[in-house]
């Protein structure tokens, strides 16, 4: 069982008598807000972190973009996931679920309200939890040379004249 509080991550251990563990996380900390979740990743061993970080300015304080965190429970640092395409829309309270059959985090639901309006929000919104992308990929020189390899062969065998590319997903 973990508790995430602001800038502190303790542990319980339930398999003993131990009790209560602060966790020294080294590196940057996310923001925190007054709306964040903390999930339990255990597809990938590592905890999420999913909110916004509210930032101050002439007019006021407003939410930023939806951020999510990962920290590895092996130990490690936090790191912000980059997630791509559309974000969902600035809201509190969502609800936050993890399906870990298929690697996808959802949020659903939610309202926002800027002092005048509210909008509740009864939209759906999935993200994949799988590795992210990198490009071009950090790897071993072997597995490197054996993939630009195959990649020419690949290249070869449908005809590939001039520029080109042959995609992978390791």
């Amino acid at each position: 069982q973990t508790r995430y509080d602001g800038m502190e991550l303790w542990t319980f251990d339930l398999r003993g008598t131990a009790g209560w563990t602060q966790r020294r996380i080294p590196g940057p900390l996310p923001p925190v807000d007054d709306w964040e979740d903390i999930l339990l990743d255990r597809a990938n061993r590592r905890l999420l972190r999913v909110g916004y970080e509210t930032r101050y300015d002439t007019l006021g304080d407003h939410a930023g973009p939806l951020e999510v965190w990962m920290l590895p429970l092996d130990g490690g640092a936090w790191s912000k996931l980059a997630v791509a395409g559309p974000v969902p829309p600035t809201r509190d309270q969502p609800t936050l679920c993890i399906d870990e059959a298929n690697g996808r985090l959802f949020l659903v639901g939610g309202y926002f309200y800027d002092g005048v309006r509210e909008q509740d929000y009864g939209d759906v919104w999935g993200l994949d939890l799988g590795a992210t992308p990198s490009c071009p990929a950090d790897l071993p020189a072997k597995l490197a040379r054996e993939l630009e390899r195959i990649s020419m062969t690949a290249w070869r065998a449908v005809g590939g004249r001039g520029y080109g590319r042959v995609d992978f997903r390791i």
